[in-house]
């Protein structure tokens, strides 16, 4: 339902485009999803903490696998000092 009824101002006539009040509500409800969409940044910091995660959990890997052997070495050492 879209009018377009001319109205008299002092500068002429101009004509007012009046839209139902459903359509009305359905675009600003949509404007307001998408600037909602638009500034929403919650996911943003759960994506980035979780390769940050993922980053520490791969540089302990590497160096429990290369330094490991050692690792163990020495707690085999000091356990036997231990018990000696």
């Amino acid at each position: 339902m879209l009018r377009v009824t001319p109205r008299y101002t002092g500068h002429g006539l101009q004509g007012d485009i009046i839209m139902g009040d459903l359509v009305l509500e359905i675009s600003e409800r949509i404007r307001g999803l998408v600037e909602q969409t638009r500034t929403r940044e919650e996911g943003q910091g759960l994506v980035e903490y979780s390769l940050i995660l993922m980053l520490i959990a791969i540089v302990v890997v590497v160096i429990v696998s290369t330094l490991g052997h050692t690792v163990n070495n020495v707690f085999s050492n000091v356990s036997n000092g231990l018990a000696s």
